[in-house]
């Protein structure tokens, strides 16, 4: 599978999507620091703070190795992720790892626990990583609806996940999932 330029925006943006200090890297106390903005937008849940401290510290284990010096730069992550595109194995490999990591992130998004992600679920998991802008939180929750029933499935939230993170088509109407800042565009 071909990596195009447009593949690498993408991966660029969500980067800057994690990279919640904006230092154009990523380190293990990024990762906590997004574990505790997380625990607390949903501090009212026990049992989501429970999962959240399980499973983000996990995420930061699949990032150390690619550390230099206990840092992962932009550039680096996008090369590492670009090689993965080139071995069928290794691609599998990282999609079956994207897929879980997304069935996990839908259920913490999921508060109520009805299977669906309302707007106002959304909005709170989202303004953990900084982001308020309604306008763009609109435009997200839209491509992510893709029933338009004011409600977001998990295999819906699923299948735009993996056309982010896997789909080299411009066109495909979720290229901006993780990128705010060029929400008036």
């Amino acid at each position: 599978m071909e990596f195009n330029s447009f593949m690498v925006k993408k991966y660029r943006s969500y980067f800057g999507f994690l990279d919640v200090y904006h230092e154009g890297f990523i380190t293990k106390a990024t990762f906590d620091q997004i574990c505790e903005n997380l625990c607390r937008v949903y501090s009212a849940s026990p049992e989501k703070v429970r999962l959240l401290k399980a499973e983000v510290p996990k995420w930061w284990v699949h990032f150390q190795d690619l550390a230099e010096n206990g840092k992962v730069s932009e550039q680096r992550y996008i090369d590492v992720i670009q090689s993965c595109f080139f071995l069928p194995t290794t691609l599998k490999t990282y999609r079956d790892n994207m897929a879980r990591a997304f069935g996990i992130i839908f259920d913490i998004i999921d508060v109520d626990g009805d299977n669906y992600i309302s707007i106002q679920e959304l909005r709170k998991y989202y303004s953990a990583f900084g982001c308020t802008d309604q306008k763009f939180l609109r435009k997200v929750f839209e491509a992510l609806d893709i029933n338009r029933n004011g409600l977001i499935s998990k295999e819906n939230y699923m299948d735009v996940n993996d056309k982010y993170f896997f789909s080299r088509d411009s066109n495909s109407g979720c290229a901006f999932l993780f990128d705010w800042s060029r929400s008036g565009d």
